[in-house]
């Protein structure tokens, strides 16, 4: 998707406004500094024209080294509040860092999946590196802007001091800041959009053909990535380009306007020096207040780039976090019932993914109740999958009714639910940490008794006790390295841990050795279980241990029942005896 679409200019501005806020005791910290070393720097003027009006005495007495003393004193007075003013530019930075990165752990295992769904999450979540331009533009915004437009106040205050006609030439630089600001803000933003976007095209493209990498290889001296790589880095230069050529015009508009203010000063000084309306040591003392003026501005309009870079990155950084997230009110099912296994009923369900013509499940209605055990069975693209990710709650979009205990799903608090289903899917993975972590998920409440009960039911014991490390042996991300037995039986470990009561499954048995599938089916099926168990399998010897059989065929129900009804029909036959 293009996020350059519908691009609202204004609102990484107000984005800014607000995370500014949230710095309210440095801001007072940084505007204290800046003023007072806005007050301090104007001692360099005032204590040169001081000085040069002693040194037209001939004589080098005591005010005068008291003067250039002050003078100096005042330059380690500024450099010191300087640095006051870098730390607490570091501890913004810090705090950036450290908000966005828990907003983002918090805010990626609540996302709304549905909002999500066409994008590649790992590829969107690359956003998070723009943190790093958000705390160098923010800091360098907040430390060196107040700075640069104080000691612009006070410089033209004073120079409105040696004479009237220095305010309307103070009042011009200002005006003239603003107008090229202004003008230039709203296509620098654009062109600062696009370019980030293509940016990240490209380092989609690249994170793409490290993720097919052994597709790609495999196809010998194949030149499409970089072909394609070649065609997103032009996109990218193009939009760098026009970026970089609107900074050009801000410059050579603030050069222009440097010419003008610096001629107007020392024609009108020179003017005035000349009609003895300022004295020579108010003249210098002026010139260097104008440096001074032209030095912040040019600050300023120099750090346009890096403006544009942190309001682009704060843009990006909130593509994540805008994105809505989970309802996290409402029916506690622990609260509403105890009882063994939850009692699932569908009416009238249908749903049909967002690009599809065609539903995906259509018009089905069925009850499981508590603490059975039912398995769906389908051909290929029958809808068997989606079902059960329905029942994750992960969907809500659907058409018809979905009743957990009575109560519709979505009336339900999510992450509560939750608490109250093991889910094993095919798109269930291992992340890179111990064994430990793989299993409870950062839940320190199981007891290693329990983990290695609940793995010996599983098949996964005697793998624990063939490590060297046990439970703190490392485990590499999506479980490389580990065969894909081993894979499935952590996860079904890590789904029975959370002690269900509902149990949520794909084909998790598939691959193992007859004698382990048994092992699996019995312990899974076990009428001792406290859950209702609901797996998608092809498996007859799965389906046969089940209390009801669920086939599916182009998101319909075909039959449903036990194994003795479903057994005798003719979708049973074509679905479990491969008849055409």
């Amino acid at each position: 998707m293009n996020d350059f679409d519908n691009v609202n200019t204004s609102r990484p501005l107000r984005r800014f406004w607000g995370l500014v806020a949230l710095q309210k005791k440095e801001l007072i910290s940084i505007y204290f500094f800046s003023v007072l070393s806005g007050v301090i720097n104007l001692s360099l003027p005032l204590g040169v024209q001081t000085i040069i009006n002693q040194l037209f005495g001939g004589v080098i007495s005591t005010s005068l080294v008291i003067l250039v003393l002050i003078v100096v004193l005042g330059v380690v007075l500024s450099g010191w509040l300087t640095m006051l003013q870098m730390r607490v530019k570091e501890r913004i930075q810090r705090k950036i860092f450290t908000r966005f990165s828990l907003q983002f752990a918090q805010k990626i295992p609540r996302l709304d999946l549905m909002s999500v769904e066409d994008y590649h999450l790992p590829e969107l979540v690359n956003r998070f590196f723009d943190t790093s331009s958000l705390q160098k533009g923010l800091g360098k915004v907040l430390l060196e802007f107040p700075t640069a437009s104080i000691q612009i106040l006070f410089g033209s205050i004073l120079l409105a001091f040696y004479h009237p006609v220095f305010i309307l030439i103070g009042i011009t630089l200002m005006g003239l800041l603003f107008v090229i600001l202004k003008s230039t803000y709203v296509r620098g933003m654009l062109t600062s959009l696009m370019e980030s976007n293509c940016k990240y095209e490209v380092g989609g493209w690249l994170e793409e053909v490290a993720r097919t990498v052994q597709t790609l290889k495999f196809m010998g001296m194949n030149e499409f990535p970089a072909r394609k790589a070649d065609e997103l880095v032009c996109n990218y230069l193009d939009a760098r380009q026009a970026h970089f050529e609107l900074i050009q015009r801000q410059y050579w508009a603030f050069i222009v306007y440097k010419v003008i203010i610096t001629a107007s000063l020392l024609i009108v000084g020179s003017i005035l020096v000349i009609d003895q309306d300022i004295n020579i040591g108010q003249f210098i003392a002026s010139e260097i207040v104008i440096i001074m003026l032209l030095n912040s501005t040019e600050k300023i309009i120099g750090s346009l780039d890096v403006v544009y870079d942190m309001l682009t990155s704060l843009e990006k950084v909130h593509k994540v976090l805008d994105h809505p997230q989970e309802q996290e009110h409402g029916l506690d099912i622990f609260e509403i019932s105890k009882a063994k296994g939850i009692t699932i009923q569908l009416e009238n369900l249908s749903y049909q993914y967002k690009d599809s013509n065609n539903p995906v499940l259509s018009n089905i209605s069925f009850e499981i109740k508590g603490g059975e055990n039912v398995c769906i069975s389908g051909t290929q693209g029958s809808g068997k999958t989606t079902l059960l990710q329905l029942f994750t709650g992960a969907y809500l979009n659907y058409d018809g009714k979905l009743l957990f205990n009575g109560y519709p799903l979505a009336n339900y608090n999510l992450q509560k639910l939750r608490l109250e289903v093991g889910v094993y899917l095919s798109n269930t993975e291992l992340f890179s940490g111990t064994l430990y972590d793989n299993l409870t998920l950062g839940d320190n409440t199981h007891t290693i008794p329990f983990i290695l009960e609940t793995a010996n039911k599983t098949g996964l014991l005697p793998y624990i006790q063939s490590l060297h490390d046990g439970l703190e042996t490392k485990i590499n991300s999506q479980g490389k390295k580990l065969t894909h037995n081993t894979i499935n039986k952590i996860l079904l470990t890590r789904s029975l841990l959370t002690k269900p009561r509902l149990l949520l499954m794909e084909d998790c048995w598939s691959g193992l050795e007859r004698v382990e599938q048994e092992f699996l089916v019995n312990n899974l099926t076990s009428k001792e279980n406290s859950y209702t168990l609901v797996a998608v399998s092809n498996d007859e010897n799965f389906a046969k241990r089940c209390d009801k059989i669920l086939l599916l065929d182009e998101g319909k129900i075909v039959a449903f029942g036990d194994y003795a009804s479903v057994s005798a029909t003719n979708e049973y036959e074509k679905i479990f005896k491969h008849v055409v």
